[in-house]
C-alpha cells in the first residue's frame, strides 16, 4: 500500500518506522515538504508546503483515496494527527535553508532570487505548521 504511493513520488526519505517525507505532487515542490506515515493500516499524508490534503495528492498521482487504505477498507476518513517526529523534521529542514542564507548575508555575501524564492517558500511552510498547530490544539 505505501509502497505504491512512494514508488510515485520524489526524493523520498524515511525519517522512521513505516514514516518518509518526500516532495508534493501537487505543487513545484524542490525539497521534501510532504509527510507520509502509516498507521492502521492507513497512508496518512500530509503537505506542509502547500497544504494539499490527500485527495489532492493522490488525485495527483492517478490515485484513489481507497489507495491509501489496506483490505477491504473502501472508505476515507481525514487523519486527525501528523507524527511530531514527521513535523520536526520538515521544521529542521526549512529552518537550515534560513539559517545559511543568513550566514551568507552576515558574512558579506548575497541572496539572488533562486535563493530568495526559496526562503520565502521555507518561512510559509513554517507558518502552515504554525497555523496547523494553532488549528488543532497541538502543541509542539
Amino acid at each position: 500500500m505505501i509502497e505504491k504511493l512512494i514508488n510515485q513520488l520524489e526524493k523520498v526519505k524515511r525519517t522512521g518506522n513505516n514514516r518518509y517525507i518526500a516532495c508534493c505532487p501537487v505543487h513545484n515542490d524542490k525539497n521534501p515538504s510532504l509527510s507520509i506515515t502509516e498507521h492502521d493500516g492507513k497512508v496518512l499524508l500530509n503537505c506542509f508546503g502547500c497544504g494539499a490534503g490527500a485527495h489532492e495528492i493522490v488525485e495527483a498521482l492517478g490515485l484513489s483515496l481507497n489507495d491509501l487504505f489496506s483490505g477491504d477498507t473502501d472508505y476515507y476518513s481525514p487523519p486527525q494527527k501528523v507524527p511530531l517526529r514527521d513535523v520536526l523534521e520538515c521544521l529542521k529542514d526549512e529552518i537550515m535553508i534560513i539559517t545559511s542564507a543568513a550566514l551568507r548575508v552576515a558574512r558579506g555575501g548575497e541572496v539572488n532570487e533562486v535563493d530568495r524564492a526559496r526562503i520565502l517558500k521555507a518561512a510559509a511552510i513554517i507558518e502552515n505548521i504554525n497555523e496547523d498547530v494553532e488549528t488543532r490544539g497541538r502543541k509542539v
